[in-house]
């Protein structure tokens, strides 16, 4: 089990471009070395946006809209392969 891996927790992974759980979609931005990545959470909106070197503009931005009825365990982590 790793993030992402449960309806509680939300992964996007740069290197593979793909996002979980529940989106079961792509993401579209490609991470390389030396990219700083960003989370941010907007508790007002449900909201959870990933940027790549300060930018939030597609292919990044928001990625999860949570339900409004969803607990709010937010705890980032981030792993570099």
């Amino acid at each position: 089990n790793g993030v992402g891996d449960n309806a509680k927790s939300w992964a996007v992974d740069g290197v593979r471009c793909q996002k979980w759980p529940r989106s079961n979609g792509r993401y579209g931005a490609k991470w390389s070395a030396g990219d700083v990545i960003g989370v941010a959470w907007d508790g007002v909106k449900r909201e959870i946006a990933v940027s790549v070197n300060g930018d939030f503009a597609p292919p990044n931005g928001v990625q999860f809209q949570l339900h409004p009825e969803a607990p709010l365990p937010v705890s980032p982590s981030a792993l570099a392969a």
